[in-house]
Parts: structure tokens; sequence; C-alpha cells
């Protein structure tokens, strides 16, 4: 179900979109629990890495990771960076779109605050909601956010 990496952009999530996202998330659920290239467990995967045909600002959390535990819920929608601290992090980061390849340092903001809407169980999308990020849910936002904007953690060599 994953794609080869592309240079697509993401389009933001609209009402009229609920139902795809509803849908195409489901389908993306499948794919955690699964062994991927050298990958056994991941933390995250965006829409734009299933497909190439209108790919949807949005990302799903893998429920099966503590980091989930930290979210109201799963499937992340319309995610941005509205601010960040001005120190970065080194941060080793493999990625699904390159599953052979081994990981990569990537420099990432140590804090972020982002803003961001989630898919709610009755398939209503909820208001905004902001979140101070820090350690590996803040990683974790950053790379599937670059996701979205068609950037790969091998881009930033």
């Amino acid at each position: 179900m994953l794609v080869k990496p592309h240079k697509i952009l993401s389009r933001p999530v609209e009402d009229k979109d609920i139902n795809r996202v509803y849908d195409e998330a489901k389908e993306i659920y499948k794919i955690f629990g699964k062994k991927i290239g050298m990958y056994n467990m991941f933390f995250a995967i965006a829409h734009q890495q299933t497909t190439k045909d209108d790919p949807l600002r949005f990302f799903i959390i893998n429920p099966k990771t503590k980091i989930a535990e930290q979210l109201p819920e799963a499937i992340i929608i319309n995610p941005e960076i509205i601010r960040h601290t001005n120190n970065t992090i080194d941060s080793e980061e493999g990625c699904l779109s390159f599953p052979t390849l081994p990981p990569n340092v990537v420099q990432r903001w140590n804090k972020c605050e982002v803003r961001f809407k989630v898919m709610l169980e009755n398939k209503q999308i909820s208001g905004w909601q902001t979140m101070n990020l820090s350690g590996m849910l803040a990683k974790v936002f950053q790379h599937e956010i670059d996701h979205l904007d068609a950037k790969y953690i091998y881009d930033f060599k």
C-alpha cells in the first residue's frame, strides 16, 4: 500500500474529504504491525506515503506506540508547526518510504508547538488543537509534516 517517494504536495483536508480520510485511514491502519523492509515497528504513516493521487494533509500515529497515549486521537489532520525553539538536535531516523536504506541523521527542533485537527470516532473533524511537543513526539510530527510537504530524510544530506 506504500508508494514510491514522490514530490506531490499534500493538500489540506476539507469537510468534503471526511469520508475519504475515514476510508483511507482504515486501509493505512492495516499497515501497522506489518514488517516493511527492515522495519518491524514504526511511529506513523503520512497519507502522502500511500498515494500519488491527490494526497491529503493527514497522518496516523501508530496506536501501538507509547506516543499515541499523548494525543487525543491517532488521525492527525492539517498539522502545522506554529512555533519552535532555535535549538536543534541530531535525530537518527528511518523511513518507510525507504525501507531498505539505513537511518539518516537529520536536524530536528528540540521543542515545537503544533496546531492540528483530529478525526473523531463519529467521523467528524475536531476544531483546532495546539500542543507543545518535545522528545519523540516532536520528532515524529516534524518527520510526518516533512512527508506532507514532500520532503524526505535523505533530502537533508
